[in-house]
């Protein structure tokens, strides 16, 4: 839902309830809104192990290049088992970066 069709339906539910009469309307569908809000997102799994090594096998998987970068000289997504790596091969990379990269 989004946020204008939310404040609508939180102005049309205040003018129907006599309890905000002697509040400010505006700050009473402020306070009203903010509470219906979803939490923001906690972006502490960046820092994990799992996610380090994910992101850094995704742009080994595409030869270290940017996706932007990728497109410019593939003008695709590498298959499956396709490995446009130094490394040659996913194994052979997966040894190296634990190596290098430890838990």
């Amino acid at each position: 839902m989004r946020s204008s069709e939310l404040k609508g339906i939180l102005i049309e539910l205040l003018a129907h309830i006599q309890c905000f009469g002697k509040l400010n309307t505006y700050k009473s569908i402020c306070f009203i809104y903010k509470m219906t809000k979803a939490p923001k997102k906690d972006y502490a799994y960046r820092s994990t192990w799992k996610h380090k090594f994910s992101r850094a096998r995704n742009l080994a998987h595409r030869g270290g290049l940017t996706k932007k970068e990728m497109f410019k000289k593939y003008g695709r997504f590498p298959k499956k088992n396709e490995w446009w790596g130094e490394d040659g091969s996913y194994k052979v990379w997966k040894e190296k970066w634990i190596v290098s990269n430890p838990k």
